[in-house]
């Protein structure tokens, strides 16, 4: 089996390894901390950063972390000396030109039960976790994560390290403009989004509103 270099052991690192182990990697965990490896009592391979990187050559590497900018500080200083593939879960589907989109993108997580219509276009180090879906015309920012069980309308765009929370819905925009997730904003867990949201915000409740 191929080895797949996991960055990060916590829980989002351990539910990578699981789509790893879906597609047939052999999963070694990789962290800059010498007290976690003298811990480590699973049963995969863990080394540190150092050892990781001497062994990289044409390996595949993917960033185990699931906060958003923790995540982008990581692939951002690593991102030009190592290989990032995409992960997708087995149990995914992709309307027209949506699998390919991804495949493109560096780093992206796919987990299981996402479900994609037609000409999603995917940034770098997204993450879309279990049973997000997402309809067609949308645009993931790099480093956008979807929490289990979002879901997002058609012609909307997530910006560059939007969070979607647990269970957020995110309704559509149209052909001519579509609406808009800022940057850096979280939609909080249970949300509905209705109207644009502005950049490095919260938003929580239904209807969503900005509470910072």
């Amino acid at each position: 089996m191929p080895p797949l270099f996991i960055l990060g052991t916590g829980g989002q690192a351990r539910d990578v390894a699981d789509i790893a182990d879906a597609l047939g990697y052999r999963t070694v965990f990789v962290t800059r901390d010498p007290a976690i490896i003298a811990s480590w009592t699973r049963d995969d391979e863990i080394v540190d950063e150092e050892t990781a990187l001497a062994r990289a050559a044409d390996e595949a590497f993917v960033v185990g972390v699931g906060d958003n900018r923790t995540r982008a500080a990581i692939a951002r200083r690593l991102r030009g000396t190592l290989r990032f593939p995409s992960l997708i879960h087995p149990d995914t589907s992709f309307g027209r030109g949506s699998r390919a989109a991804v495949e493109a993108a560096a780093g992206t997580v796919v987990f299981a039960g996402a479900r994609f219509t037609n000409n999603v276009a995917f940034g770098d180090f997204c993450i879309v976790n279990l049973a997000a879906t997402v309809s067609h015309d949308v645009e993931l920012g790099d480093f956008a994560n979807l929490s289990p069980g979002a879901s997002i309308a058609g012609n909307v765009r997530i910006g560059e390290g939007a969070l979607i929370g647990v269970r957020a819905a995110v309704n559509q925009g149209s052909d001519t403009r579509k609406l808009e997730i800022g940057a850096w904003t979280m939609v909080g867990s249970g949300a509905a989004v209705i109207r644009d949201c502005e950049p490095n915000a919260v938003y929580v409740g239904v209807p969503a509103r900005k509470i910072r």
